[in-house]
């Protein structure tokens, strides 16, 4: 007969057999546990993942209320991510997440997706996609998903984002929508926040609005544009919009298949630059209605004057002009002709008689 110390071991091993049994699935080969993991309820600070670049410098600190990594697995699972940058510079950015999934040199970041970029010498700005990729040791973030950025004085929209953070160069691939505020608003999450949520993904497409009853509120009204796709260097100031654009801003409608934007250095336009099949209509400050096409046309606000060049037609108060090149004080309501590139100074006239709708 067992002893009482027998029978318990006894009871204890069957136990542990029954247990591997249902673990095992009848006999299959087990599941990998997880190893690594830490839940957190309240805290982040016990989940800390530390990443490196070439040089061994901390580029990166990666919490998380949970982190799953199973044995063999290169991939890590996050809950509830947070990024922060260390490199000096960016010490101030970070990102956050709902879930998110590490592969050394990239961080996949899902679901209510923001980051808040702060890099040298240009004004910090939000970033907001469904899914992001970041590769840390090349500094790029990708997503094929529709992502918002917004800084102090614009918001952009659009699809298929590829991004250098150190460069300050991006593009967008599709379904570009962009406005730029006549005043600079505030650079903290707040603010940026709220500049991005005014600016809605079904935002209609610029020139689509009805334009203003006069130019007179034009600098005060804020700048549409929409475009197929668009590339910028926030260095430079420059953005280029290519395929179907459209500008609007108060009465100011522009139509091209290249629109180059630049900033002055206070991040305010300083030249629309309209190229191929382009067109131009604004209501003057007269009340006139004023219509011109050229292959080129600029812009420029800040010095109220427009250049058109190549295949000019121009029509202003029932008045017609054409020629190579032609230059539109706007505040003056008066043309000016120069030579054009090749020699071809020409300009031809054609005057409306008062009684037939002319001034």
């Amino acid at each position: 007969m067992l002893s009482p110390r027998a029978l318990l071991l006894l009871l204890l091993a069957a136990s542990a057999a029954l247990l591997l049994l249902l673990r095992g699935g009848g006999g299959g080969e087990a599941a990998p546990a997880p190893v690594g993991r830490v839940d957190a309820d309240s805290s982040y600070a016990q989940v800390r993942y530390r990443v490196r670049g070439p040089e061994g410098r901390l580029q990166y600190e990666i919490r998380a209320a949970e982190l799953d990594q199973y044995l063999g697995s290169r991939r890590v699972q996050l809950t509830r991510p947070r990024l922060r940058w260390l490199r000096p510079g960016f010490r101030d950015s970070r990102a956050t997440a709902r879930r998110g999934e590490l592969r050394e040199p990239e961080i996949r970041l899902q679901e209510a997706v923001e980051i808040l970029l702060v890099a040298p010498a240009r004004a910090p700005a939000l970033i907001r996609s469904p899914d992001l990729t970041l590769d840390m040791r090349a500094e790029r973030l990708r997503t094929a998903r529709p992502v918002a950025l917004g800084d102090a004085g614009a918001v952009l929209r659009g699809t298929g984002l590829d991004y250098d953070l150190a460069a300050g160069t991006g593009r967008l691939e599709s379904a570009v929508r962009s406005r730029r505020y006549p005043r600079r608003g505030g650079s903290d999450y707040r603010a940026l926040l709220a500049r991005i949520l005014s600016f809605p993904l079904t935002a209609a497409r610029a020139a689509d609005a009805a334009p203003a009853a006069s130019a007179a509120a034009d600098a005060e009204a804020p700048l549409d544009l929409s475009a197929d796709r668009v590339e910028w260097d926030r260095a430079r100031r420059v953005a280029v919009y290519r395929g179907r654009v459209r500008a609007a801003q108060g009465s100011l409608r522009l139509r091209a298949d290249r629109l180059t934007v630049r900033l002055d250095e206070a991040d305010a336009v300083r030249e629309l630059h309209a190229e191929g099949r382009s067109r131009w209509e604004q209501t003057l400050a007269s009340g006139r209605a004023l219509r011109a096409a050229a292959d080129s046309i600029r812009y420029l606000p800040q010095e109220r004057r427009a250049v058109l060049e190549r295949q000019v037609r121009l029509d202003s108060g029932g008045h017609e002009f054409r020629g190579a090149r032609l230059v539109y004080l706007l505040d003056e309501e008066r043309v000016e002709t120069a030579p054009a590139a090749d020699g071809d100074g020409r300009v031809r006239l054609r005057l409306r008689p008062r009684g037939d709708g002319g001034d």
